[in-house]
């Protein structure tokens, strides 16, 4: 099996993710459109849901653009990845041009004030406009931080400036926002695309070098997806993300919080937008694909094969470091027997690679190994 391949069962969750993370570019809530149907004097009833349909089909035909868009500007900042801020957003009002600069000969009149207006009313709950009956997800809006945009609120923003700044053009707010989409989005706005980096990933030159050294990779993992202090095959949090790369030395001029914060997001951009308390954590085959897009900060040689940067980086870079890290894993000395063989029970159950060792052999070389990642080993 390849290295990142995951249990039918987990597949099928990341498929509805995946799934659930394109739909929430095409939400779009009726009562927090009220308002500008008001200034666009639409009162009948049938008019509004004519028009809520055509937004809702021009956000499902461009979704994936507004998700590139989306997670392009989101790990700006360098804070949360999952989530766009109030200045990420007007860093992309100002690479699509959208603020008329002279005012005396624009008609329709878009100033960095109304961009911030209109930051505030798509940042606002449904809730907060009467929108009790609107279908919003309660999870959804329990992950949604003030002061920052998840996906359908990104989305609003862009139908609200849409229905200003091309106002004169086109009749209809769907046929406003999709020709904001085809004009400065496409043209101006930057994206990110990771299925280029997962094809890549996906190669089985490069999947060979992951089969080469996952048991190193399943140890390292569950040493810092330990929740509490216990080993154990759990998910990586962003904290302990960082605490990997810091004990790797991978900190430098060219790799900062930001670019951290760059591949967490994407290596998550199929679970969707949400911050908050239930904030993602990395699992282990997209912990994989975070060290190996790390490569591409460290080891950018372009005359040099990936697979070749990859497997040089993971020898001199990951596996020393990470096996002499400082952070140790504190626990009663009573239960440490049970606790490494319960973690190179579950590390065993979760290596599927194939030309490793049996499982049997893997379990007594895994606690010998965790063994040694254990304070008074």
């Amino acid at each position: 099996k390849k290295a990142t391949e995951q249990p039918s069962d987990v597949k099928q969750l990341r498929e509805a993710s995946n799934a659930k993370s394109a739909s929430v570019y095409t939400v779009v809530y009726p009562s927090k459109m009220r308002d500008v149907f008001a200034k666009e004097g639409i009162k009948d009833e049938q008019a509004q849901a004519d028009e809520l349909a055509g937004l809702k089909s021009t956000l499902e035909t461009h979704q994936l653009l507004l998700k590139q868009t989306f997670r392009y500007y989101s790990c700006i900042s360098g804070k949360n990845a999952m989530t766009m801020t109030g200045p990420e957003f007007n860093k992309l009002v100002k690479d699509c041009n959208l603020i008329d600069q002279d005012m005396s000969k624009a008609k329709v009149k878009l100033t960095a004030a109304a961009v911030d207006i209109i930051f505030q009313q798509a940042n606002k709950d449904p809730e907060e406009t009467g929108g009790e009956d609107d279908g919003a997800d309660d999870a959804g809006t329990a992950n949604n931080p003030d002061r920052e945009f998840v996906p359908e609120e990104f989305t609003e923003a862009l139908i609200r400036i849409a229905a200003v700044k091309f106002k004169d053009s086109h009749k209809t707010l769907a046929g406003r926002l999709e020709a904001l989409i085809l004009g400065p989005m496409s043209s101006e706005a930057g994206r990110c695309d990771t299925s280029i980096f997962r094809a890549m990933v996906g190669l089985p030159e490069t999947q060979a070098v992951l089969q080469k050294h996952g048991g190193h990779l399943e140890l390292i993992f569950a040493h810092y997806a330990a929740e509490e202090g216990i080993v154990g095959m759990g998910t990586m949090s962003i904290s302990e993300y960082k605490a990997f790369l810091k004990d790797c030395k991978i900190f430098n001029d060219t790799f900062n919080d930001t670019a951290m914060n760059v591949i967490f997001g994407n290596v998550l951009d199929a679970r969707g937008g949400g911050g908050g308390d239930d904030e993602p954590e990395l699992g282990f085959g997209e912990f994989l694909e975070a060290v190996a897009a790390i490569v591409q900060y460290r080891m950018c040689n372009p005359y040099q094969p990936f697979p070749q940067r990859l497997d040089n980086f993971i020898t001199r870079n990951i596996i020393p470091h990470a096996k002499a890290a400082k952070a140790q894993i504190k626990k009663a000395p009573s239960k440490k027997g049970n606790q490494v063989k319960d973690a190179a029970k579950k590390a065993a159950a979760a290596l599927n690679i194939a030309g490793t060792k049996s499982k049997e052999t893997f379990m007594e070389t895994g606690s010998a190994a965790l063994e040694g990642l254990m304070p008074g080993s």
